[in-house]
């Protein structure tokens, strides 16, 4: 079962389990979801033991939709990175450098932090 934990310093770590047999938490926590983006917060996504950014969260399918970096893959070799690296500077990134990933909510563990979480 996916879990979405908020970080906050003064009103303490809230956790939202997603389950989809209880329609009154499915829509409190798509509405927490696309409030938090649209408020700045910083969702992140466990992939393979890295965080990965929220980039935009899909109502109709339950899914959080993230941008993968081609460089940033660990299988792509040094010199095929610093090709890459180049061409970024020389021009604006294409669809050849980066996908989209789609990450169903109810199977994944999403940390949010608000912009003004402190620390």
């Amino acid at each position: 079962m996916g879990e979405l934990r908020v970080l906050n310093c003064s009103a303490g770590d809230i956790r939202v389990k997603f389950d989809k047999t209880n329609s009154v938490e499915l829509i409190r926590a798509r509405k927490m979801i696309g409030d938090m983006l649209r408020r700045g917060y910083l969702l992140a996504i466990e992939i393979d033991g890295k965080l990965e950014p929220v980039h935009k969260f899909d109502v109709d399918k339950d899914e959080y939709i993230i941008i993968e970096s081609v460089t940033s893959s660990p299988l792509i070799n040094d010199e095929a990175k610093k090709s890459a690296a180049s061409a970024d500077r020389k021009q604006t990134p294409s669809k050849k450098s980066t996908k989209s990933r789609r990450v169903p909510m109810e199977s994944t563990n999403v940390i949010a932090i608000p912009r003004t979480a402190g620390g």
